[in-house]
């Protein structure tokens, strides 16, 4: 079975131009493990997506020997669903396998039946749709339609395969318990098209989860604190896996709403990370120049490091040091313009939004004085802060929990650490 998915709508911003492999400014990667533990999280969470999934009515007309029937089942919708494990195995050619196990399945529905023959009985009612220790295993690629449906994952789902240990039919309602005796018969008949559904159901989930997990709607989230504000997740490519790991690349840009043609990242700028360079279970890859972007915003558009008492007339850039970062600017004070340099450290704070992007994470500095700064300004800098940070989404963990590793080498810092809460999506 393959099946292929655009994971979103093909509908972005108008952006100044498509964006590939090479143009990723930003990267979250995961470990085997951490990658296990990252879906049977999501897993938690999916119930709610279950319930919006319309499953097709189904009918079926039995020769049960002594006697024919139609029996329709109608109406039918999850009312619980559970998974206990996950296992995920990460193979070449951006291909990822995944194998659920222990699933607890239970479906109610509406059920109707009609004898074809004397005594032409017919009755109807509830019912419930029992399937215990199931278990599924997906084949999953990726790649990217850039022509047709650039900044998306294109989902090819190549094999599937359901497995149950048992599937139980409980009629309720109506005289149901005249017909219990032929529930073996009735489900000796339906139970491989029963089957199919269910599989198709839950390729959908699993797609369902990558669409608001892995790709969200971070195409064009704006800013928490300032609107005008984007943050462009576009993936820019197939994910990509290899001995180990597993890494969904985006852009990681920041745009001014009203000037998306103001693009502050160029290529020269990028470098490309390595991948699986901490064991680590997660690992945020973030380049110098996606933090260099932020300040270019807020100086240029918003002023906002800017008092009465002086003025910043330059946009603040940022550089890397193995100890945390070096902002350099000009600042205007008495008429006189000097160059000056603030030192800072990396600092990560939860923030809760409405609805599925409720894990974002604000990415900020705290600046300190290491030399003859002026005070005034590192005093506003560390202000502003609280509101004028690089901002990521951070589905389903908790940054503030994970460590900051700097990379001057590659021009990224690494945000890593083990996922020690599940932190729900909704």
């Amino acid at each position: 079975m393959i099946l292929t998915l655009y994971v979103k709508l093909c509908t972005i911003p108008d952006y100044p131009r498509v964006l590939r492999e090479k143009d990723s400014s930003q990267s979250l990667v995961f470990s085997q493990v951490g990658a296990q533990k990252f879906i049977q999280c999501g897993f938690q969470s999916i119930f709610q997506y279950v319930q919006m999934i319309n499953i097709p009515n189904m009918h079926y007309s039995l020769n049960l020997g002594v006697t024919s029937i139609d029996f329709d089942i109608q109406d039918i919708h999850f009312h619980d669903f559970s998974v206990s494990d996950v296992q995920v195995n990460f193979g070449d050619h951006n291909q990822t396998q995944a194998t659920i196990t222990g699933c607890s399945i239970q479906l109610v529905m509406q059920w109707g039946f009609k004898q074809q023959t004397y005594p032409y009985l017919n009755d109807k009612g509830t019912g419930v749709i029992l399937i215990e220790n199931a278990s599924l295993s997906v084949q999953v690629g990726s790649t990217c339609d850039y022509a047709n449906c650039p900044g998306h994952y294109k989902i090819n789902l190549q094999k599937a395969q359901l497995n149950f240990e048992m599937l139980a039919l409980q009629l309720r309602g109506g005289s149901s318990w005249i017909y219990q005796s032929l529930i073996d018969l009735i489900i000796q008949n339906i139970q491989e098209q029963l089957v199919d559904s269910i599989s198709q159901v839950l390729l959908q989930q699993s797609v369902a989860l990558m669409n608001e997990v892995m790709n969200s709607d971070g195409y064009n989230e704006s800013y928490v604190h300032f609107p005008d504000l984007v943050k462009d997740e576009r993936v820019t490519g197939p994910w990509d896996s290899g001995f180990g790991y597993f890494s969904i690349n985006t852009a990681g840009y920041s745009y001014f709403k009203q000037n998306l043609s103001d693009e502050y990242v160029t290529p020269q700028m990028l470098t490309v990370p390595t991948k699986n360079k901490f064991n680590s279970e997660i690992s945020f890859i973030i380049q110098e120049a996606s933090f260099s972007n932020v300040f270019y915003l807020f100086h240029k558009y918003f002023d906002i490091y800017s008092t009465p008492d002086f003025t910043i007339t330059s946009a603040p850039k940022l550089s890397l040091v193995n100890t945390g970062i070096v902002l350099d600017m000009n600042v205007s004070q008495f008429n006189v313009t000097t160059p000056l340099q603030l030192f800072g450290q990396f600092r990560a704070k939860k923030i809760f939004q409405f609805g599925v992007k409720q894990n974002m994470t604000q990415i900020y500095f705290e600046f300190q004085k290491f030399g003859v700064e002026n005070q005034m300004v590192l005093n506003r800098f560390n202000a502003v802060q609280e509101f004028a940070a690089f901002q990521v989404f951070s589905p389903l963990m908790n940054l503030e929990e994970f460590s900051f590793v700097v990379d001057v080498a590659e021009k990224a810092v690494r945000i890593v650490g083990n996922n020690s809460e599940c932190q729900r999506i909704v």
